[in-house]
């Protein structure tokens, strides 16, 4: 819970809107037992969910708990910690991937930058020269423990 909260946090200062994520960080507080009406306001909001629409009630929720946005240095690195955690789980690892490969450069996460690509490299030819020893068999491993390491560091 406290990664998805980081995560929430950081949307306003990077500029990225998830409302599925909002929902779901809106019924885990209730499920926790939160029982601010502003909370319960913005868990009654249904799918497609307007970010403009959200704001307010998601502001407000930040207010009842004291929480503050993170600036941008904490930003990224939630953003960060919160896609590795669900790679590391297991969780839709292709798309979490390209989204830490999208959102950072090179120098941050090397290893995972060859890995993306050579996934999609054993993907469309059957074989890769990014990176060594890894197959469609066992990429999504090497990919978990690189990533592992990273979210260590930044942890």
């Amino acid at each position: 819970m406290k990664i998805l909260t980081d995560y929430i946090l950081s949307f306003k200062n990077l500029e990225i809107f998830d409302n599925y994520l909002i929902e779901k960080w809106s019924f885990e507080l209730l499920h926790q037992d939160y029982k601010e009406e502003s909370i319960y306001m913005l868990a009654s909001f249904c799918q497609p969910i307007d970010y403009y629409d959200i704001l307010p009630y998601l502001n407000k929720v930040f207010r009842d708990l004291r929480l503050v946005e993170y600036e941008e240095k904490l930003a990224r690195n939630s953003f960060n910690i919160y896609h590795l955690n669900l790679i590391n789980k297991g969780i839709d690892v292709k798309y979490n991937l390209s989204k830490i490969v999208a959102f950072n450069d090179y120098e941050f996460c090397d290893d995972l930058y060859l890995l993306h690509y050579a996934w999609n490299e054993l993907f469309e030819i059957g074989s890769t020269g990014y990176y060594q020893n890894v197959s469609l068999d066992n990429i999504e491993q090497k990919i978990r423990e690189q990533a592992s390491r990273l979210m260590k560091r930044l942890t």
